[in-house]
């Protein structure tokens, strides 16, 4: 028992760390004290991104130490067993627990790596639908009703949904970076012909997967709120490139806008406009579906 002593120490502290907050879980989500209302709310622009960033986070904090603890911990093994023996470990021993900490430590770094890009991309994301949301919340006060984040049937979502006189339309919002100023280069300017989009970062390479995702959404909507509420609904395309320049040089079937013209389409032109009652219905559809959060933590019980 003696032998294995410092190995204990080693290892000890963790698993009763582990244990205690676990333990501390469990007595706040069975504890005799819940929440005090259980009411349900609507979805926040990006809440899906912040979930994943949550999600992301907390794999960081755990890849990060473990990482830095695994070669510690392997040396100090190498050690241990050197006093076990009273002396030096034989060599398949030390190549042993080189490679051990070698491979560990190298997929912990790729883990880790991956996890950090993985932030720094919904984190950009995360940004530009809040950007969104804002700039569309605005038009709550011309009598619009607006809806973020509403969620699909197999995993996908739809960043927002506007409705009002002028139509419904399914926003996308795509987030994508700049590279910065070079002289005699235009490198915040999108063009669209319609048909495809064109960034200077590759002014001759046709992009279409952020329209062809934005039709896909709109053709969602318009099946889904057609079957919902027994009439024809006819979901409008958008696609929101916060922060760029959008030069349109032929309109499409798809609208794309920066953040801050989103307020333009209370004016969009549409020959069968809707009026307050088929708003009222189709936004009650919505509702009932992104309105099924409850802001409840999850260290509470929901009961």
């Amino acid at each position: 028992m003696t032998t294995l002593t410092p190995s204990l120490l080693l290892v000890m502290p963790m698993i009763l760390a582990i244990a205690l907050l676990s333990a501390w879980l469990h007595l706040k989500k069975n504890g005799n004290r819940r929440f005090p209302f259980a009411d349900s709310v609507p979805r926040n622009p990006g809440e899906s991104l912040a979930e994943k960033i949550n999600d992301l986070s907390f794999d960081f904090a755990m890849y990060l130490p473990m990482a830095t603890i695994i070669p510690i911990y392997s040396y100090a093994v190498y050690l241990h067993v050197g006093a076990e023996k009273q002396q030096s470990p034989s060599l398949f021993v030390a190549v042993t627990l080189f490679i051990f900490a070698a491979l560990a430590t190298s997929w912990l770094l790729i883990k880790l790596m991956r996890t950090i890009g993985d932030l720094h991309k919904y984190r950009l994301g995360y940004a530009g639908e809040v950007a969104v949301g804002t700039a569309l919340n605005q038009l709550m006060l011309q009598g619009y009703r607006v809806f973020h984040d509403i969620q699909g049937d197999k995993g996908f979502n739809i960043d927002h949904l506007l409705i009002g006189p002028s139509g419904v339309f399914a926003i996308e919002t795509k987030t994508k970076t700049k590279k910065k100023e070079i002289q005699g280069k235009q490198t915040h300017k999108v063009m669209f012909d319609g048909k495809s989009l064109y960034f200077p970062d590759r002014p001759s390479s046709a992009h279409q997967a952020f329209l062809e995702q934005s039709r896909r959404n709109a053709k969602w909507v318009s099946k889904w709120l057609t079957k919902a509420t027994g009439h024809s609904v006819s979901a409008q395309p958008v696609l929101v490139l916060p922060g760029w320049f959008v030069e349109i040089k032929k309109p499409g079937d798809v609208k794309v806008l920066n953040h801050n013209q989103v307020q333009a389409l209370a004016r969009v032109a549409n020959r069968s406009p809707l009026d307050k009652p088929e708003i009222e219905r189709i936004a009650y559809q919505i509702q009932q579906r992104c309105q099924n959060e409850k802001i409840v933590p999850k260290v509470f019980s929901e009961s």
